[in-house]
């Protein structure tokens, strides 16, 4: 796990690179729909670990999981009917055209600057040393208290840069859950087009 996210890529496993041989399209319209189904388990489970390790405070976090499928950038993460149908017609057209289907799957802010933003503090913690964006501490703050306070914020900031934050992991233990049924979607894949 890179950032805070998870890269699930056909095309760089040893397996699909020896059964591609003109089985591509196939290979990937197969394992397409487990891929995506088992990247939302993915966030489901870590959703679930936020919760437990009281790391739910304002829900920002856990409503910022994602599935986007990585060849054209396009966010399958929805939990919406509609959404999820149109999503599932478009992985299948992307991979009867033969795209790379990789999925990003992970918690994404919308700063392209910091895409893993807090995600990635609450994973691996945050050491003592530079204090955190005052904007990010604000939207916390209004977020959870409805407080605009700005010394409020200007105080928890410099506590952060003094004494840095303890990991809370909820993404990796959800990855090394979801792992083996990852493999075994590609696999089963692989298996179902070569033979």
């Amino acid at each position: 796990m890179e950032n805070g996210s998870i890269n699930i890529s056909l095309e760089n496993l040893p397996e699909i690179k020896r059964a591609l041989q003109g089985k591509r399209v196939e290979i990937n319209r197969e394992a397409s729909l487990g891929l995506r189904k088992a990247g939302l388990a993915i966030i489901g489970d870590a959703q679930r670990n936020l919760n437990k390790n009281h790391s739910w405070v304002t829900g920002l976090l856990a409503n910022s999981g994602r599935v986007i499928y990585g060849g054209q950038g396009f966010d399958t993460g929805s939990t919406d009917a509609r959404t999820s149908r149109e999503a599932s017609d478009s992985l299948m057209r992307a991979a009867a055209s033969g795209a790379d289907l990789g999925l990003d799957v992970g918690f994404f802010d919308n700063n392209p600057k910091n895409p893993n933003g807090y995600a990635k503090w609450v994973e691996y913690g945050r050491p003592a040393g530079g204090p955190p964006p005052l904007s990010s501490i604000l939207t916390w703050l209004s977020k959870k208290f409805h407080s605009k306070d700005v010394a409020w914020a200007i105080n928890i900031r410099w506590h952060i840069a003094w004494h840095g934050t303890e990991p809370r992991p909820f993404f990796q233990p959800a990855v090394d859950k979801h792992t083996p049924n990852i493999l075994r979607i590609i696999t089963d894949a692989v298996r179902k087009v070569t033979q």
